[in-house]
């Protein structure tokens, strides 16, 4: 096992696996109809994907904080396991993001953008609201 894996077993809790329906660029999607998208983001999310800032994948970097070969590991350790859960957490959600604006502008997935820019679209239109004398 992994440090990072070692230590969400330790916490006793972690960030879910991406799912096939889940929320991507703030819409609930289904990528049981786009198998490459799914794969892609799961790679890309978990480790291929370089983040800028720190020029690894996310488990490499979680490794390396985890074990102390970061410069994030000091404040990491600070932290109680409360806190340490929520980096965990929220690394995760930061490579996630990445990964999914990779995907959006990747032209091999222009379909499965497209279905995202729809979905959106339907989302932001429920938000609106109704003006006087409008009807639904």
């Amino acid at each position: 096992k992994s440090p990072i894996d070692q230590e969400i077993v330790r916490i006793g809790d972690g960030p879910e696996r991406i799912q096939k329906r889940s929320f991507f660029e703030g819409v609930q999607v289904n990528m049981r109809p786009y198998p490459e998208v799914y794969d892609a983001y799961t790679r890309l999310a978990g480790n291929e994907l370089k983040h800028p800032a720190w020029g690894m994948g996310a488990k490499d970097f979680l490794n390396s904080v985890v074990s102390g070969n970061s410069p994030m590991s000091p404040i990491y350790k600070m932290l109680p396991d409360e806190g340490r859960l929520a980096f965990i957490r929220k690394t995760v959600a930061d490579y996630r993001k990445l990964a999914q604006s990779q995907i959006m502008s990747d032209p091999k997935f222009k379909n499965f953008a497209a279905e995202v820019n729809h979905l959106q679209a339907i989302h932001r239109n429920n938000k609106m609201p109704i003006l006087e004398g409008e009807q639904p």
